[in-house]
């Protein structure tokens, strides 16, 4: 697995490790329970290598569509005012995220904490009681939906 998370480029190592583990429970979900001529191991390690590659490739070759105008989300110069004016973006962020992709509330706010609230997902599972490897599967489940959701509105 090390290998296969190092080997992946095009997102941060918090990222890569969670789409591979996610990509590899997949991929043994799905195993084939039919005799091969390979080790399980060797098909297992080669599957989640095919199909990571696969989405980091995806990844970086769908385009990037502007939607609406960010401007409103820049910094303001005021602390104070920042500070109130970042919690009222984020929450605008949340909304925009909730409707576009189709989303429940607090999957909305899991993506935007997560990557844009400088929130970790550790942080956020202790909080919420929830193992962070199924937080980051939902986040990635969220994304795809998002991403999905966006690139069929073009």
């Amino acid at each position: 697995m090390k290998s296969l998370i190092d080997g992946i480029r095009g997102w941060g190592i918090e990222e890569r490790a969670a789409r591979v583990v996610a990509t590899a429970l997949d991929v043994l979900a799905h195993g084939a329970v039919e005799p091969a001529g390979t080790p399980p191991s060797f098909r297992v390690f080669t599957n989640t290598r095919r199909r990571a590659l696969r989405a980091a490739i995806r990844d970086r070759s769908e385009p990037v569509v502007l939607t609406d105008d960010f401007s409103h989300f820049e910094d303001a110069g005021d602390p104070e005012t920042a500070s109130r004016d970042e919690e009222g973006r984020l929450e605008e962020l949340v909304e925009w995220v909730r409707e576009r992709g189709r989303l429940r509330d607090e999957t909305a706010r899991l993506i935007v904490l997560t990557r844009a609230g400088g929130v970790s997902v550790d942080e956020l599972a202790a909080v919420t009681h929830t193992h962070p490897q199924t937080m980051r599967q939902q986040r990635l489940r969220a994304e795809q939906r998002l991403r999905r959701s966006l690139s069929i509105a073009r």
